[in-house]
């Protein structure tokens, strides 16, 4: 197939890491005459995170086709702020999920129009002559710091307290999204989505990188092989969309395994566990000869 069309060639990366459960989830689906990408990193233990992120998501596929109208980006907001009232409904219910919540950077692609809402700091990137720039500012606390004039922003990257978020999804009943102004693809741009585990290990030049491959499919190796490079502990999950590629060169990933295996505790680990144990015992034996 020679002809190049617009949104045709995708590509999802979405990796377990050194993490007991994946909380990222994701989304790529036609909405309309349109198409609908979104990113959703979870948070709040091992059972809340991994239910906050896939509510988002089902809040998404809810309001898909109520995105493709005069307002997308409004229509994303909204979807995303029911997605804020199902997933604190659910954590009033059920105690071991409270706290629960999520970040979401959300897209929707009409012809070459894009539209970019996102709460948190899983974020959206535009690949665009040789240079690969974020679209989305990070809702953090280092964030605030760099917006107040009190954090160079050289010094955001990479901060030990750059994970702390300043807005989530799910948190508080007021929650606040932010929008970019919406922007035209040109020839030879492309889009990257993605959780944190990617844009806090991987660098942005690796992600430009990556970015410039010929194939979505290679472009996501890149970045999975990035993020290795770098021995990412997060969860990572990145979605890329080529409008000027080939649309055979798609790839959708396997889903992870439902139930993730509990890891094993190490040598220094059992060491701890047996002197716990051993310091119990003499304490109960004390406590019974006395």
């Amino acid at each position: 197939m020679n002809e190049r069309v617009p949104h045709c060639a995708w590509a999802v990366l979405y990796e377990q890491r050194k993490r007991q459960e994946n909380q990222d989830a994701w989304v790529l689906r036609p909405a309309g005459s349109g198409w609908l990408l979104a990113v959703c990193d979870g948070m709040g233990g091992v059972r809340g995170g991994a239910r906050a992120s896939a509510l988002a998501c089902e809040a998404l596929h809810e309001h898909a086709d109520r995105i493709d109208g005069d307002d997308p980006a409004g229509a994303l907001s909204d979807a995303i702020l029911y997605a804020n009232r199902r997933i604190l409904a659910e954590a009033k219910t059920d105690p071991t999920r409270a706290g629960m919540g999520t970040t979401m950077v959300c897209a929707f692609v009409r012809d070459r129009m894009v539209y970019l809402v996102w709460v948190g700091d899983s974020r959206a990137g535009l690949l665009s002559k040789d240079a690969l720039h974020w679209k989305s500012v990070d809702h953090t606390r280092v964030q605030e710091l760099v917006d107040m004039g009190l954090l160079p922003a050289d010094q955001a990257e990479g901060h030990p307290y750059g994970h702390i978020l300043s807005r989530a999804v799910g948190v508080r009943a007021s929650l606040q999204t932010q929008a970019e102004t919406p922007f035209e693809l040109q020839n030879g741009e492309r889009l990257l989505l993605c959780s944190d585990g990617v844009s806090g290990a991987a660098t942005l030049n690796e992600l430009r990188d990556a970015m410039q491959l010929e194939t979505a499919q290679e472009a996501i190796q890149a970045i999975g092989q990035a993020v290795d490079l770098h021995d990412g502990t997060d969860n990572a999950t990145a979605l890329v969309w080529l409008p000027d590629a080939l649309p055979e060169q798609t790839y959708i990933p396997k889903p992870p395994p439902s139930k993730p295996k509990r890891p094993s505790m190490d040598r220094q680990e059992w060491a701890i566990a047996g002197t716990l144990m051993l310091v119990t015992l003499i304490a109960l034996a004390w406590v019974a000869a006395s």
